[in-house]
């Protein structure tokens, strides 16, 4: 449920519903399996186990589970607001309002500053007349990897030829100085 829900980054009722009957299919063979093991020894085939033994079982477990997962559902926070973010060019019309885990990279060229990130309809791009050392500080979970690139390090995909790395659509260049800080993230951060 964890790896899904990173993957999608939300959470439905169809979602919770086929949960519950991949739990019912693995408990289900599960219990058959055991039922009919030289343990037990069982004496029902399949369709009669199903209709006599387990399922009377199995809906006594589900409500429960069910008010179970709905409590704990209510006691999470949810976080209904992504943190937004507004990154400010020099001109008050220079600005970029977005969730800073949208952020793949920026790239600085001068007193300029492109902004990569994603959005519905895939990697877009800003430019901003700012620099990159005065972004930086409102994007703490950014790592410098060249002295003009700035990533987020959970857009990495793979390293390229040893000294670039593939972040979604881009390729972006790895300097030896700041090469060291990426590697460390990804160690700790698989």
């Amino acid at each position: 449920q964890n790896w899904i829900y990173k993957k999608i980054d939300s959470w439905n009722i169809f979602l919770e519903l086929g949960l519950i009957i991949l739990l019912f299919l693995i408990n289900f063979s599960a219990c058959f399996v055991y039922y009919k093991s030289s343990i037990v020894n069982g004496e029902y085939d399949l369709n009669k186990f199903l209709a006599g033994v387990y399922s009377p079982i199995f809906l006594l477990i589900i409500g429960f589970l069910v008010v179970a997962r709905w409590l704990l559902a209510k006691l999470i926070p949810v976080d209904t607001k992504p943190e937004k973010l507004i990154l400010q060019g020099e001109n008050k019309s220079d600005q970029l309002q977005i969730a800073s885990k949208h952020i793949v990279c920026l790239s600085g060229a001068q007193n300029y500053v492109e902004v990569f990130y994603r959005s519905e309809a895939g990697l877009k791009k800003k430019l901003l007349r700012t620099t990159l050392k005065k972004l930086s500080a409102q994007l703490p979970h950014l790592i410098q990897i060249h002295r003009s690139h700035m990533v987020n390090p959970h857009y990495f995909r793979e390293w390229k030829d040893g000294s670039n790395i593939q972040l979604d659509e881009l390729k972006i260049p790895v300097s030896k100085n700041y090469r060291g800080s990426l590697e460390e993230f990804l160690k700790n951060h698989p």
